[in-house]
């Protein structure tokens, strides 16, 4: 499980995301969304992300933070 540590960005395969990980309870990863979203998956169902998927999910972050602002 090297590579695994809070405020690492991975991809989960099950679920097609990308994720940073909020916290690893023995086998299993907690990933969170910049919306908000969490969920729990064993370690085997996730790799690095990649550089375009780590855009991907800071743009997330900037979208959800101008919603929230009401800007959009």
């Amino acid at each position: 499980m090297t590579g695994i540590h809070p405020g690492a960005v991975l991809f989960d395969r099950t679920y097609d995301m990308p994720g940073t990980v909020r916290a690893v309870d023995g086998a299993f990863v907690i990933l969170e969304r910049p919306t908000g979203l969490t969920w729990r998956v064993h370690y085997r169902h996730l790799r690095p992300a990649t550089p375009w998927q780590h855009r991907q999910l800071l743009a997330l972050a900037h979208l959800h933070a101008q919603r929230l602002r009401g800007a959009l």
